[in-house]
Formats: C-alpha cells, sequence, structure tokens
C-alpha cells in the first residue's frame, strides 16, 4: 500500500510517510486502520479528527474495506 501526504496538507498533517510502500498486513483492511495507522506513523494519536475531516470530505468511510 503506498501512503502518500500532497504537499499542500503540510500544514495540517505535520511529519513523513517513509517507510513506502507499506504492508497492508501491517496497516490493517479497513480504513479506519488505514487513518489509525497514518496518525501512529504521523505522531498524531492525540489529534485524528484531522484526519477524519479529510477522509469525510473525500467520501471514505471507516467500515470501508480495502483490496
Amino acid at each position: 500500500m503506498l501512503l502518500d501526504k500532497s504537499p499542500t496538507q503540510e500544514e495540517f498533517i505535520r511529519g513523513q510517510l517513509t517507510n513506502n510502500p507499506y504492508n497492508s498486513a501491517e496497516v490493517g483492511p479497513l480504513m479506519r486502520d488505514v487513518k489509525n495507522f497514518i496518525c501512529r506513523e504521523l505522531d498524531m494519536e492525540g489529534d485524528r479528527s484531522v484526519l477524519e475531516a479529510f477522509a469525510w470530505h473525500a467520501g471514505l468511510g471507516h467500515n470501508m474495506l480495502l483490496q
């Protein structure tokens, strides 16, 4: 799984996802797992609402199964 952050989001989402590609078994099968994984990787576990807002705006449900 390739996780890439847009440079335009640097103000809202700090840090880098440097270990691309990630093993999907390490991340998890649901979009919620991806969000939680990104929060852990970027040290944002206390501020998950930022990623939730982006996922909601993009129409991504937490229970969406990744294939």
